[in-house]
C-alpha cells in the first residue's frame, strides 16, 4: 500500500489521500480500553470524604476567623450573651487598647510581651543549638 501525499495549497483537499481528520462532528470518542464508570459505591465514598473533608476545613478555619472577627467587635459585644459572627459595630479599638494599655508605669502591655516573647525565643533557639 501506498501513501501519496497532495499539496495542501490545493482547495478541496485534505491531506494524505484525501482522507479527513479526525471523527466527524457530532459523534463520540470510542472508549478507550479498560476505562470505565467508577462504581455507585466509590462515587458515595469519594462524596463522603469529599463532605468530611469540608467539615474538618470549616472546624479548621473557623476559629481564625472568630479570632479576628473578635478583635474588629466592641468589647459590650464580645460579652455579650448573644454573640454575632459579624461584627455590628466595626471598630479598632481593641488594637488600641492593646498598643496603649499600660502595665506598669510608663510601661505599655505589648512592646513589652513582644520583647519577652523575642527574648525567650532567641535563649531557647541558643540552648537547642548547642
Amino acid at each position: 500500500m501506498s501513501t501519496q501525499v497532495t499539496p495542501a495549497t490545493q482547495l478541496g483537499t485534505i491531506g494524505i489521500d484525501d482522507e479527513p481528520r479526525g471523527r466527524p462532528r457530532g459523534t463520540r470518542s470510542p472508549r478507550l480500553e479498560g476505562a470505565r464508570r467508577p462504581s455507585p459505591r466509590k462515587v458515595v465514598t469519594r462524596t463522603l470524604l469529599n463532605i468530611a473533608a469540608a467539615v474538618v476545613f470549616v472546624m479548621s478555619v473557623f476559629p481564625v476567623y472568630w479570632m479576628v472577627n473578635m478583635s474588629f467587635t466592641p468589647t459590650n459585644e464580645i460579652i455579650s450573651r448573644d454573640p454575632s459572627f459579624v461584627p455590628l459595630d466595626f471598630t479598632l479599638e481593641n488594637y488600641i487598647t492593646a498598643w496603649t494599655r499600660e502595665a506598669a508605669p510608663g510601661q505599655t502591655d505589648f512592646p513589652h510581651a513582644l520583647g519577652t516573647t523575642v527574648t525567650v525565643t532567641v535563649g531557647v533557639l541558643i540552648v537547642t543549638l548547642l
